[in-house]
């Protein structure tokens, strides 16, 4: 006779199946988000860029991303993670289909070039703080996780899960990893134009699924609001919440070196070591290691107990010090490397170590809010500043040190050993905000 599955283990397939439809759409904004990086080198050859229209064109995706964060997570919490989702991929995904058209109407037209970039990252802008708070959603209870509603199913549920929000989050970015790694792998065979035809096609085919099969399935109704459209937000108690500063540092920190490596490794690998074309795979190894040491870690987390072994404020505080002095003393001896490959494995200490921050500052979130996608949109705001700032910042950098790429790392390598001083310092696992 086969045996009814219980409401537990139903719910728990339905966080599953909830879980990777949000990490596909994140796979597939990693995959957009790095086509232009790759494609500038060609591009800026093809259509005579100077440096500095390179350096504005890279950095100006920050300018749309930046502004979305906040707007992304307070849209999830009031109409659901599910739409915001379909109209950040369709946004984004269209913007990536035109760009090389209006890219070859010359340098008039440069505005409209700058245009497209800031409203692709707009629309990538608001699924993240999305995802995040459908993932919060998913791992949190009202109460802390530790308490457990006596008797209650759901309680346990609901407990269960969020032991398991490390390996959550560490999912969530294997999957944009792959993402990663699938632009990585596949750009170098295409031309340009074609890099950004495909993976927006890509976008729009994963738009027209979720559309047919993905809004009346009930599993993917855990993006509903979870909270009044009357909801007023008290902007002072999230301005004086020093956990949730802390948390802004630790991100900051740490993306101001991935932004780094997003915006500029393929040119790094050109014109430090004369890597091009599509020897410049050779780039996807980080992403490839953190896509698989990511998992390994969430799971070790979950199946090990380390926050009960060690208590959650440890566990936080030492994940989060392996995650950013692992990128800054990676990026300081990538700084020094004398071969390619030298570079590419000091960065991808720097990647594996980043990994360890799904049970530091990046668990932090649900820890102290309810409302972890809007928290998480309040810390990414910040978070993509070294976006915007890092394209011109470098291109300085290079100008005042004769091309010095050595000066930029450890410059950059700096940023990660602040985060970790002022997240050690202001940190808490208490829930302190709604």
């Amino acid at each position: 006779m086969m045996r009814v599955p219980s409401t537990a283990e139903a719910k728990m397939r339905e966080q599953r199946a909830q879980a990777a439809v949000a990490c596909l759409a994140y796979g597939v904004a990693m995959s957009d988000r790095l086509l232009f990086s790759v494609a500038v080198v060609p591009m800026g050859k093809e259509l005579e860029w100077d440096a500095r229209t390179q350096g504005l064109l890279l950095s100006s995706f920050g300018w749309g991303y930046i502004c979305t964060q906040v707007i992304g997570g307070l849209a999830a919490a009031r109409i659901g993670s599910n739409r915001v989702l379909v109209g950040a991929v369709t946004v984004w995904s269209a913007c990536t289909l035109f760009l090389p058209p209006v890219a070859y109407l010359g340098s008039s037209f440069t505005w409209l070039l700058f245009l497209l970039r800031i409203l692709l990252g707009f629309g990538e802008g608001l699924a993240l703080p999305a995802i995040y708070h459908l993932l919060g959603s998913l791992s949190s209870s009202p109460d802390d996780d530790e308490k457990r509603v006596a008797g209650s199913e759901d309680g346990e549920r609901k407990g269960r899960a969020g032991q398991h929000r490390s390996e959550w989050i560490a999912f969530l970015y294997a999957c944009g990893g792959c993402g990663h790694l699938l632009a990585l792998f596949i750009c170098p065979w295409l031309s340009w134009p074609w890099m950004f035809f495909s993976f927006g096609a890509i976008g729009a085919v994963w738009v027209a699924a979720f559309i047919i099969i993905g809004q009346n399935d009930y599993s993917l109704r855990y993006g509903e609001s979870s909270l009044s459209p009357s909801r007023r937000w008290n902007w002072k108690e999230y301005a004086s919440c020093r956990p949730l500063w802390a948390i802004v540092a630790a991100h900051m920190s740490s993306n101001s070196c991935l932004w780094f490596l997003s915006l500029w490794l393929p040119t790094i690998l050109h014109e430090r070591y004369g890597i091009e074309g599509r020897t410049l795979g050779m780039s996807a190894m980080p992403t490839l290691v953190s896509v698989i040491v990511g998992p390994i870690v969430g799971k070790y987390i979950t199946n090990h107990r380390l926050e009960e072994h060690f208590g959650k404020r440890t566990l936080r505080n030492r994940m989060t010090f392996i995650a950013l002095w692992g990128q800054s003393i990676s990026f300081l001896l990538a700084a020094v490397a004398s071969s390619a490959w030298g570079m590419i494995l000091c960065l991808s200490l720097a990647y594996a170590c980043k990994t360890a921050a799904c049970g530091g500052w990046e668990a932090s979130h649900a820890d102290i809010t309810s409302s972890s996608g809007f928290t998480y949109g309040i810390s990414n705001t910040f978070a993509t500043i070294p976006a915007i700032l890092l394209g011109p910042l470098v291109v300085r950098i290079l100008e005042w040190t004769d091309g010095s790429w050595t000066v930029a790392f450890s410059a950059i390598a700096a940023a990660p050993l602040l985060g970790s001083l002022l997240y050690s310092k202001n940190m808490s696992t208490e829930r302190c905000l709604l």
